[in-house]
């Protein structure tokens, strides 16, 4: 049996009531990074990571 890996962040991020630009604008990183993790096109940084699971952990 394979692993699947399912991205989260856009329901979990609308589900705290933030927008792509609101949430970029926490972390201090672009909106595009924002789009591209949701989009499944770009793989954060265990860093990047962590300091979005910790934001929206305290949502």
């Amino acid at each position: 049996m394979g692993w699947k890996l399912v991205n989260r962040l856009a329901q979990v991020r609308k589900d705290g009531g933030l927008t792509q630009v609101e949430l970029a604008d926490k972390l201090l990183i672009s909106h595009q990074t924002i789009a591209a993790i949701e989009a499944g096109s770009y793989v954060p940084s265990v860093e990047l990571t962590l300091r979005i699971a910790y934001f929206l952990s305290d949502q």
